[in-house]
């Protein structure tokens, strides 16, 4: 924990991710215009006072519908990761832990979901459960849970044997206590690390089928949808497409560099280098 405190770089985007959150959850006390409030007589006015980011084709306020879509985006995108996350660890843990015939068939399965493209795959179950932001979480998770589940295998596998786990398994620890109190500590780190990053890629994914129509259907502000509904007045009024387009590319880096800040610190290999590098000597 103390590493943690003092890697500012962590800390940082950490803080960002947190701050893009509050704004999310404070959305009705930020928001200067209600998001679905429409006036035909204010459509395309440029920003101002009134409208910060000016109005879309239905007199609605871009900066409110901005904020509340972050709502949407980041909290669906972050409850999918947890939900995918639980899922794919626990069926990796067992299998990788159980082995045999078992591991045998679970590793089939996962591989069938492996062969195909996501984003194709979460296209065709979208299309078959109908439009919807639950069906596209559906759909996200059905093609997502697969990689942890494999990565988790993957560490429990290598941790099986060791001698720590031996020892805990002569000492009269039943299977579920070994992996609650031995394995899950040792072998969550890369898990929690992969889905640090996939958190931009479920929010990406989310935003891909609400711009395809089968995800979070209009009115309801979300940025992948507000892209389709822009996208048609691009070149008259490129502020359509261009805000929540930013919305989503900042937001995801953001994500992905926190992402790539908690992997760093997570590698056993940096933090035993910083462990072993020596203090340099106080200046008499």
């Amino acid at each position: 924990m103390a590493g943690f405190i003092h890697n500012r770089r962590l800390l940082f985007f950490a803080a960002l991710c947190l701050l893009i959150c509050l704004a999310a959850l404070a959305a009705p006390l930020i928001a200067p215009n209600d998001p679905y409030k429409t006036s035909l007589l204010k459509a395309f006015l440029p920003p101002g006072a009134e409208f910060p980011l000016g109005t879309d084709r239905l007199g609605r306020c871009l900066f409110s519908r901005i904020i509340y879509g972050a709502r949407m985006s980041v909290f669906a995108a972050l409850f999918l990761v947890g939900v995918i996350f639980t899922f794919g660890t626990a069926v990796g843990v067992i299998s990788g832990y159980v082995g045999g015939r078992a591991d045998s068939f679970i590793m089939r399965v996962t591989d069938i979901f492996l062969a195909f493209p996501d984003l194709v795959l979460a296209i065709a179950v979208a299309g078959f459960l109908g439009g919807g932001l639950t069906n596209a979480l559906i759909a996200l998770g059905c093609v997502s849970w697969s990689k942890y589940a494999r990565l988790a295998r993957s560490q429990v596998l290598a941790l099986k044997g060791s001698a720590f786990i031996e020892a805990a398994r002569l000492g009269g620890n039943s299977p579920l206590q070994i992996i609650r109190r031995h394995i899950l500590p040792n072998a969550v780190g890369p898990v929690v690390v992969t889905a640090a990053l996939d958190i931009g890629v479920m929010m990406m994914g989310i935003a891909g089928l609400s711009f395809l129509g089968l995800g979070v259907s209009p009115p309801v502000p979300e940025w992948g949808s507000m892209l389709n509904e822009g996208r048609m007045y691009f070149h008259q009024h490129p502020a359509q497409v261009f805000y929540p387009g930013a919305a989503i590319f900042l937001t995801i880096i953001v994500f992905n560099l926190f992402g790539d800040s908690l992997r760093d610190w997570l590698d056993p290999r940096q933090r035993t280098r910083a462990v072993c590098e020596p203090e340099p000597l106080a200046k008499e």
